[in-house]
């Protein structure tokens, strides 16, 4: 599923895919990727995507992304108490 909103934010800055990437130091193709759907951001991308473009992860449609690695963190974070606990 492409993600419009993204694609928005970045014609917003006038900015091509290149210069997106230059922003984020990624590769082009991250970027690119990112847009038609295909891989999803590292929620530290994510951040930095809202950052650059003065948007929330929910305006960028980006929301499940934070969403999905708050809830990996958290299970990671009981796993380690569990194992300090042992």
């Amino acid at each position: 599923m492409k993600r419009i909103r993204l694609a928005r934010a970045r014609a917003r800055k006038h900015w091509t895919l290149e210069q997106a990437a230059e922003h984020l130091q990624v590769d082009i193709n991250t970027i690119s990727r990112w847009e038609q759907g295909k891989t999803t951001p590292h929620p530290y991308n994510v951040d930095r995507l809202c950052m650059i473009y003065g948007a929330t992860a929910v305006d960028l449609g980006l929301e499940d992304e934070l969403a999905q690695a708050d809830v990996s963190s958290s299970t990671e974070d009981l796993s380690e108490a569990d194992e300090k606990m042992e």
